[in-house]
């Protein structure tokens, strides 16, 4: 469930050890959702809120300053999301990037 104030494709940076800072894109409803049948599951990632995140990095330049590592969402089935989708959408908003960008495919 998201948070009051806390919306669709809002992203937020953290600083990590090793002086890395890592941006998150609200990307889902929640970490986990019910199954159904009593146990919990991963949640389904939302494309149009994962371009809103990206749009919102490219507005602020973020793919400009820094480095970028995106996992690749739907390597594992419980994403609900395709993989190739996902990747070409990474693709078309930071192709431009004088800076690396990493699609992980393991993490």
């Amino acid at each position: 469930m998201l948070d009051k104030g806390v919306d669709r494709g809002d992203i937020f940076v953290s600083e990590g050890a090793h002086e890395v800072s890592i941006c998150w894109i609200v990307a889902a409803r929640s970490v986990h959702i019910d199954d159904g049948d009593g146990g919990r599951k991963p949640a389904r990632f939302y494309t149009g809120w994962l371009k809103d995140g990206f749009e919102e990095m490219i507005r602020r330049g973020y793919h400009e300053k820094y480095d970028i590592a995106i996992p690749a969402l739907g390597v594992y089935e419980d994403d609900a999301t395709d993989p190739v989708t996902f990747w070409k959408l990474t693709r078309k908003y930071f192709k431009t990037s004088p800076n690396r960008v990493d699609f992980l495919l393991n993490w």
